[in-house]
């Protein structure tokens, strides 16, 4: 038996000689690595060639390889050699199969927003925080659509801060808005964060990179001249005429006008309990907290008493004031009341191009302008369900008997020659 540490051979269809070394594993079924060419046709020189090869750090290297395939590794031995390699550069990460880290990107990305599947979802609510359902349906669109596909056949703690920073320059190249982009982003690191906090991920590959923002496209707000134009003639639409001039004398927002129902129709007031989603129904306000609006137009809520009169389904306590046409048991489009809004402008004379620069929430911004010069900031913060400073939440569940008095004139003083000239 030879005593190199290697055999030469040739080839049928090949004129050099091949090279294979043994395997210094002594307990591999495999006695020699795999074949090398030695470039070499006369015996001699292949032989020479096979020396030097031996000599140099490839072949040690495969033979690191060959033993690293054949052992038995414990699991914490496994893990320190990984270590090793990691403390030296060579590898970034690493991930052992059967343990948590190892599950997929795609798995992971494809169920955290899944409403049945989500365990960041289940938490949130074992916790008692609310997460809306249409949130957690556009959050779960931009996920799939976005982050599955780049970080597919890719295990999720492989995923490095560099992979997330080229993720945001990938998706700085697509023609969105920076809000838009904002979300997308958002979508992904959210569910990140949550596996670096649950101990799926070795670290926050999100900490520190920067996301998108920029300037919204301002909303115009209307003025009180264009409001007593609008509502000084008629709207195609009654509804929506009467659920704008609503949200223009209280400043309740969209989905919390079209959730009123004859049961939230006081005495000078309106109770503001729900507000309306298409996806959840009734749910409460936003903020989560009840509120009472003072509504010292009796013209106007017997204007909407006279609507919810005219219900297909009845003159009842639980039926809504701006029902649908099509389906009486549920509100109107919500959509339905920024249309409205901005053909009436047209019809006032504004060209569509400036109509469209209006939305149904310039209201609130309106009603909130007029009257924070009225009334103290406290009683406004408890009309409108603002919620800005620690103080302001606290004071907001107080309200006293002068506020109404005082939210009830400024209202008729702002707001009274806007409602006597409507044609309600």
């Amino acid at each position: 038996m030879s005593d190199e540490p290697f055999i030469l051979s040739k080839r049928k269809n090949s004129p050099y000689y091949q090279v294979r070394f043994k395997n210094p594993n002594s307990s591999s079924k495999q006695r020699y690595l795999p074949a090398k060419s030695t470039k070499e046709t006369v015996k001699s020189r292949a032989l020479a060639a096979a020396w030097q090869m031996y000599n140099e750090v490839d072949v040690k290297k495969k033979s690191l390889i060959e033993q690293v395939r054949a052992a038995d590794f414990e699991e914490s031995e496994l893990q320190n050699f990984l270590e090793s390699l990691k403390r030296r550069g060579i590898v970034k990460s690493f991930v052992l199969d059967q343990k948590i880290e190892s599950v997929s990107a795609e798995k992971f990305f494809s169920e955290f927003w899944n409403i049945e599947k989500s365990p960041y979802i289940a938490e949130k609510k074992r916790m008692g925080k609310h997460i809306g359902l249409s949130y957690i349906y556009e959050s779960n669109r931009d996920i799939l659509k976005y982050w599955v596909p780049y970080f597919k056949n890719r295990y999720l703690n492989e995923i490095t801060k560099r992979d997330i920073k080229d993720f945001v320059e990938k998706l700085n190249s697509e023609k969105l808005s920076w809000s838009r982009k904002q979300k997308i982003y958002r979508s992904g690191a959210t569910a990140l964060k949550w596996a670096y906090n649950d101990e799926l991920i070795e670290r926050d590959v999100t900490a520190g990179i920067v996301g998108f923002s920029g300037e919204s496209k301002k909303k115009k707000i209307l003025t009180k001249e264009i409001a007593e134009l609008l509502f000084s003639v008629k709207w195609n639409d009654e509804k929506a005429e009467l659920a704008n001039l609503v949200s223009m004398l209280t400043g309740m927002r969209a989905g919390e006008i079209l959730a009123l129902r004859k049961q939230d129709l006081g005495k000078d007031c309106i109770y503001v309990k729900h507000s309306w989603n298409r996806m959840e129904g009734l749910k409460l306000p936003k903020n989560g907290e009840e509120r009472i609006v003072y509504f010292p137009f009796e013209n106007i809520t017997k204007k909407m008493l006279e609507l919810v009169a005219m219900n297909p389904l009845g003159d009842k306590m639980d039926s809504f004031i701006f029902w649908a046409c099509y389906c009486p048991e549920h509100p109107m489009d919500i959509k339905k009341l920024l249309t409205s809004l901005q053909q009436q402008l047209q019809v006032i004379g504004f060209p569509e191009s400036e109509a469209k620069q209006y939305c149904f929430h310039s209201w609130r911004h309106f009603y909130t302008a007029n009257m924070s010069d009225k009334i103290n900031q406290r009683a406004l913060q408890s009309q409108t369900g603002h919620k800005t400073t620690v103080m302001l939440e606290h004071y907001s569940n107080h309200q006293l008997e002068s506020d109404a008095r005082n939210i009830g004139n400024a209202q008729k003083d702002i707001f009274g020659k806007i409602v006597d000239r409507s044609i309600f």
